[in-house]
């Protein structure tokens, strides 16, 4: 039996079924070890998840034997409650078998994508602490440019200007700020995607969608930065600002 990788690359636009190949090194005065295909079955994730499937050939345990071999067991009930029956099983073959490394598939799939796991983690932790970061620069950024136009604003307001104009003099400023700190950093994570790309499976390092709710994300939490100090710039008093002048 050879994987479907296997008959793609060696049997592109033939049926692979009834063919032969030399299976193994041939060895210098002894026949090459010709094998027939008999079928032909998908491919596996024997070299981890993320990895792309080899060339795999399965041949029967009577004309090649090994050392060891991995049993799987399909079964509708709790894997723990297999074990025993399993144990009695290969027992009642040969008692002086020993069985270790029991697992369920869900541990085996686990462990296997535990450290690309745990790097996922920290990335998101850091990640997070970042946007945090980022929230409070743009809050502190915001901030301080209203308390510098404090007068200015007072004197608008004296003027005339509405409620709603201050709002959006100030949300305006912070979203200019914002909106450059996007574009900078889209474009900086689009040259450095090339660093996480073998830490992703079935995911494009450079998905449009995910670059797009990050931006939204972003901006949504800008505003909310540029809010709370543009609420403050509406309750400045016209006559107190002028004073201070």
């Amino acid at each position: 039996m050879v994987n479907a990788t296997f008959a793609e690359r060696l049997f592109p636009r033939a049926d692979p079924v009834g063919k032969r190949f030399i299976f193994g090194h041939p060895v210098a005065g002894h026949a090459p070890n010709w094998v027939t295909i008999v079928g032909v079955v998908a491919d596996t994730k024997m070299y981890g998840i993320a990895n792309p499937a080899r060339l795999e050939v399965y041949v029967p345990f009577r004309q090649r034997p090994q050392n060891e071999m991995v049993v799987l067991v399909k079964s509708r009930q709790e894997p723990a409650t297999l074990v025993s029956a399993i144990r009695g099983a290969v027992a009642s073959v040969d008692k002086e078998q020993p069985i270790f490394g029991i697992a369920t598939m869900e541990e085996v799939v686990n462990a296997s994508v535990f450290p690309r796991r745990i790097t996922l983690i920290l990335l998101a932790l850091f990640s997070g602490l970042a946007l945090v970061l980022a929230a409070v620069g743009i809050y502190g950024v915001v901030s301080y440019s209203v308390a510098q136009r404090q007068t200015e604003i007072g004197i608008r307001m004296a003027l005339g200007a509405q409620r709603g104009d201050v709002l959006r003099l100030v949300l305006a400023r912070g979203g200019k700020i914002s909106i450059a700190g996007i574009v900078i950093g889209s474009a900086a994570s689009l040259a450095l995607t090339r660093l996480i790309a073998n830490l992703l499976y079935s995911v494009s390092a450079v998905d449009p969608v995910t670059f797009a709710v990050v931006a939204l994300v972003l901006a949504l939490i800008a505003m909310v930065a540029c809010y709370i100090p543009a609420r403050r710039a509406l309750r400045v008093d016209p006559l107190i600002a002028m004073r201070h002048e």
